[in-house]
């Protein structure tokens, strides 16, 4: 099975190094060209440089990857999206609503033959409010018919 989509939500790990190679050891990549890429981040992350997205882009770019980036702001951090009880947490339930419902709204782009079940989102019976995997409540949406993108 192809990967098709890759989504990330602060793409940058605290404290992740990038290993060096030494010349001609370094793997090489083999860029799927149907696959898309949607990247959460926070405006003030302080974890993803200019530099670090301008190598992304180029990246990117070069291999014909398609890619979304949303930047959520104004005052949105690394770890936006991570519950009380997580490492690195900067919680913005804002930031958090809008970074899941992107990512439920790429999901039916790509397979719209299986649209979000909102329903099971919910915590139980009784919730009549689709919450993703933090807690934060979801608005109700409606996933239609739609040509594959």
């Amino acid at each position: 099975m192809k990967m098709v989509t890759v989504v990330f939500f602060n793409p940058n790990k605290p404290g992740g190094k990038r290993k060096e190679y030494k010349d001609g050891e370094k793997p090489i990549n083999n860029y799927n060209k149907h696959c898309r890429v949607l990247i959460e981040n926070a405006v003030t992350d302080h974890l993803v440089t200019a530099r670090s997205k301008e190598k992304f882009f180029k990246e990117m770019e070069e291999n014909g990857i398609e890619y979304r980036i949303n930047t959520h702001g104004p005052h949105v951090q690394h770890g936006f999206a991570l519950g009380p009880d997580c490492f690195n947490n900067e919680y913005d339930e804002t930031a958090d609503r809008r970074s899941t419902m992107n990512m439920l709204q790429l999901f039916w782009e790509v397979w719209p033959e299986f649209p979000p079940q909102l329903d099971a989102m919910r915590n139980d019976a009784t919730d009549n409010i689709a919450r993703n995997a933090c807690g934060t409540a979801l608005p109700n949406m409606t996933f239609g018919v739609t040509a594959r993108l």
